[in-house]
C-alpha cells in the first residue's frame, strides 16, 4: 500500500513498462441499439427511439396525458361516471397511427392492428389497476373517476408503442 499511495502522490515513478487499460466506453443509446437487434422479431421488433422521434411523441402525449389527467381531477363527484376522457384519447390514437405510417413507414393495416393492440393492452391494464385500487370508492386525492384511470393507462399504452415500436 505505501508503494501504491507513493505512486498517487507522484513520488515514486511508474516504471514504463507498466500499461493501463484504456477501454472506451460504450454510448448508452448504442448499447440499447444492440441490445434491441439481437431480439428476435417475428414481425414486432423494438427500436431504441430517435431523439427527434422522442421529442415529437412526448409534446403529443404529455399534454394529453396532463389534460385527461386534470378532467379527472377537476369532475365534482355528483358527475356522472361516463366521463371519459375521449378526445385526449382519439387525439393519441390518431397521434399513434399517424406516426406509425409516416415514420415507420407501415401499411395501414398494420399500423391499425399495432394501434388498436397497444389501445387494448393499455385499456386492460388500466382496467386492471382500477379493480385493484377502486377510485370511486376510495379517491386517490381528488381522482375519483374509474374512467380517468382507464384512459391514463390508455394514452401511456399508447404512448409506448408509438415510440418503442419499429
Amino acid at each position: 500500500m505505501a508503494s501504491m499511495r507513493r505512486r498517487v502522490e507522484g513520488s515514486a515513478a511508474v516504471p514504463a513498462s507498466v500499461r493501463f487499460a484504456d477501454v472506451p466506453r460504450l454510448n448508452p443509446n448504442r448499447k440499447a441499439q444492440e441490445f434491441f437487434s439481437q431480439l428476435p422479431t417475428n414481425g414486432i421488433s423494438v427500436k431504441a427511439p430517435t431523439q427527434r422521434g422522442l421529442m415529437n411523441n412526448a409534446l403529443v402525449f404529455l399534454p394529453l396525458i396532463t389534460w385527461a389527467f386534470l378532467q379527472g381531477v377537476t369532475l365534482p363527484h355528483e358527475f356522472p361516471d361516463d366521463s371519459v376522457p375521449g378526445f385526449p384519447i382519439a387525439v393519441g390514437v390518431f397521434w399513434t397511427l399517424y406516426s406509425f405510417r409516416e415514420h415507420r413507414r407501415m401499411s395501414m393495416g398494420s399500423a391499425l392492428g399495432y394501434t388498436f393492440a397497444s389501445f387494448l393492452a393499455g385499456a386492460l391494464a388500466g382496467d386492471f389497476v382500477e379493480s385493484m385500487v377502486r377510485v370511486d370508492l376510495h379517491p386517490l386525492g381528488a381522482m375519483h373517476s374509474p374512467a380517468t384511470v382507464v384512459g391514463e393507462f390508455t394514452l401511456m399504452s399508447l404512448w409506448a408503442t408509438a415510440t418503442l415500436m419499429a
